[in-house]
């Protein structure tokens, strides 16, 4: 009895941090372990591909305009931009200090923990005869946080006190202590804006020069003791800048609400251009995490993340119901299953318990009903419209893979890929082809050696296409100077001492590579060069990348199939399972209109995503006669009683709708009685 290979519902998007800043999620419980989700993990599912930033770029700027949305870490009330004007609006009108109070009793959700003690003292102190107005409210409040600061420090030095009598401080060590406590006791507690950025650099460089083998324990005591006065002082602006009583009440509101301010950032790492909705939460400025992203892990222990997280997720939903989250309507779904797998099912929402995210499926469910009669992506043998390959339909995806784990040897493997070499793109015949020549020349080979001598073919189609991108930018240094040249030869620099010097046996540290372009190549103020790094040394470095994640297998999944080149083989395949593409993408208010869809593979799909038929055009200029051949095959289905008759009415809606989507560029035909002609493509003007 042999047995089924079930689909692995997991995202085809990797998650690879960079190898010099790698997320280590050590947890004290096996289930808060996020570090299986780092490295390699994902790309033994799916073949990496490369998405548009469009779409993320469309939900984040829809995420940052929700309304009565709470931080799913603090739990404050998030503010968006326009309910910061309205504040900002109603501040103004404010002129007595009981009217202060009651504005900040009104948005008491949105202040911050580490400022919440500015509505006691406001209540306390607006009822004193000397508060005549709100500049005389926030003096009396600023001078009660300073004598309140001034009591940490003694407290903060006391604290260092008791640790030189217990502990045997170094000589050198004590003398640290004592310039600390001298640094301490000249801290300025009139000048708040450059007080705590003065601590810190103080306790930074006295905790970081210590013998002392418990300094995190001192400096989290003396962190416990004095932060939260120092930031509460920090909240009031110095009287001194504020040119009058208007501008210092303005300045004290903004202070209050700043880190209400509505934030969108990635929980985890990923390649540039390798995204997915789910990798991006909205947050507040306090709660937001800086590079390396490391949402989880900094936030996922703390006091009621659970629960925060769970009421973010319906309030989110809440605003899909009421259609202000269009852009992609699944994401309260997608960012509850995606944290769900990040966190090894530590953070799991019920949709039971909450109405809002039941309904939203419910919606989404009844949504995709709607192409699930889309006939041509169930039928064998139908071309991919974007790249030409023949998809495979979802049964003979399983039993190919199924075929692959019980294949017997190297031999066998190969010679099903060259059987089903027209279900392979083009990378993965690329693929084929080095394994059948490996083979040939040693047909006793042992699979270790097999992927080895993949790994250096794979790596070396790396370094061939660094090289030449060196070899392009000694040319273009002739033609630059100043600032330029510098950033370029940086880059040249780098990719020689560090890139052409990698292992085989390692992922190419593609992370870093996108992040010395960042630092360097998009530097250069000559736009000509960007355009011709953009068009050549990326894409080329990405293409031959693409191929070298097949070949670096997770060991659990090697475990359950066999061998990683069995893991590697259906990876091959799964890329060109059949799906159904839209060519107006849904968050760009496409609909699910026939016209609107087309069947692309799994990898085109990926790679497609949210961008304009103009602009895949210009990606993929192949795809006008790839489109014909689509429209050929679903004519020819047609007529031999495959597909319905009321599918000629579907071919020519799709062709008017392509005709309409390029401008012009695509024009295709259907002539089902008399031989096809090949699409013309219009040139732009």
């Amino acid at each position: 009895m042999t047995m089924k290979i079930q689909p692995i519902s997991i995202y085809r998007q990797i998650v690879i941090p960079r190898t010099d800043r790698q997320i280590n999620y050590q947890n004290e419980t096996k289930t808060q372990n996020l570090s299986e989700y780092s490295g390699t993990k994902a790309m033994s599912y799916f073949p990496l591909s490369f998405k548009s930033s469009e779409g993320i770029k469309s939900l984040s700027e829809e995420l940052m305009e929700l309304d009565n949305i709470h931080c799913p870490t603090c739990g404050i009330k998030l503010l968006n931009s326009n309910e910061m004007k309205k504040l900002a609006v109603k501040s103004k009108k404010i002129d007595t200090p009981e009217k202060f109070v009651n504005f900040l009793q009104e948005y008491n959700e949105s202040i911050p923990k580490k400022y919440k003690r500015v509505l006691d003292s406001a209540q306390r102190n607006a009822q004193l005869t000397c508060v005549r107005t709100i500049p005389d409210l926030i003096d009396i409040m600023h001078d009660a946080a300073v004598i309140s600061l001034d009591k940490s420090i003694d407290k903060t030095i006391d604290i260092i006190q008791d640790y030189k009598n217990k502990c045997n401080f170094s000589d050198s060590d004590n003398v640290l202590l004592e310039e600390f406590e001298i640094r301490l006791k000249a801290l300025d507690t009139q000048n708040n804006d450059k007080l705590l950025p003065v601590f810190q650099k103080a306790l930074k460089e006295t905790i970081g020069n210590l013998e002392y083998s418990d300094r995190e324990e001192l400096r989290q005591n003396i962190v416990k003791e004095i932060l939260p006065d120092l930031f509460y002082h920090h909240l009031f602006p110095v009287r001194k800048d504020c040119f009058d009583d208007k501008y210092y009440k303005k300045k004290f509101v903004q202070r209050i609400f700043d880190s209400a301010f509505s934030n969108v950032q990635k929980i985890v790492t990923v390649p540039e251009g390798e995204e997915i909705s789910a990798n991006r939460i909205l947050t507040c400025k306090d709660c937001w995490v800086a590079p390396p992203y490391q949402y989880l892990k900094e936030n996922m222990k703390k006091e009621n993340f659970e629960k925060n997280f769970s009421r973010h997720i319906e309030e989110i939903a809440q605003n899909v119901l009421e259609g202000k989250l269009q852009s992609e309507k699944k994401y309260p779904l997608m960012l509850r299953g995606f944290v769900f797998k990040l966190s090894q099912g530590h953070i799991k929402i019920d949709k039971t318990k909450y109405p809002a995210l039941k309904a939203v499926q419910t919606q989404v469910f009844e949504e995709s009903q709607k192409i699930l009669d889309f006939d041509p992506v169930n039928h064998s043998g139908v071309p991919c419209s974007s790249c030409g390959t023949i998809t495979l339909t979802h049964k003979e995806k399983l039993d190919l893979m199924e075929k692959a784990k019980n294949a017997a040897d190297i031999t066998e493997l190969v010679g099903m890929l060259k059987k089903n070499e027209r279900h392979l793109d083009v990378k993965n015949k690329q693929i084929l082809a080095e394994m059948e020549d490996i083979l040939n020349k040693n047909p006793d080979i042992s699979e270790n050696e097999f992927i080895k001598q993949l790994k250096i073919l794979a790596y070396a189609e790396i370094k061939k296409q660094l090289t030449g991108n060196i070899a392009v930018c000694k040319i273009m240094e002739h033609g630059l100077a100043g600032q330029d040249r510098k950033y370029l030869l940086q880059y040249v620099d780098e990719v020689q001492n560090k890139y052409l010097k990698c292992s085989c046996n390692q992922m190419f540290p593609y992370q870093d590579y996108m992040d010395l372009v960042r630092e360097t190549i998009y530097k250069i103020q000559e736009d000509g060069i960007r355009r011709h790094y953009n068009n050549k040394f990326k894409e080329s470095v990405r293409n031959a990348y693409t191929k070298q994640t097949l070949l670096f297998p997770v060991p659990e999944l090697v475990q359950k199939i066999g061998s990683p080149l069995k893991v590697a083989v259906q990876n091959m395949f799964k890329g060109s399972v059949a799906t159904i593409d839209h060519f107006v993408p849904k968050n760009k208010k496409g609909d699910n209109d026939f016209s609107n869809l087309t069947v692309m593979c799994r990898n085109c799909n990926a790679e497609k995503t949210n961008y304009s038929m103009k602009k895949w055009l210009i990606l993929n200029p192949k795809w006008p006669q790839n489109l014909q051949n689509y429209v050929n095959e679903i004519g020819r289905m047609i007529k031999v009683g495959q597909l319905d008759r009321s599918y000629e009415q579907y071919l020519k809606d799709l062709i008017e709708n392509t005709t309409n989507l390029s401008e012009g560029r695509i024009h295709l035909h259907y002539t089902p009685k008399t031989p096809i002609k090949k699409p013309k493509i219009k040139n732009s003007k």
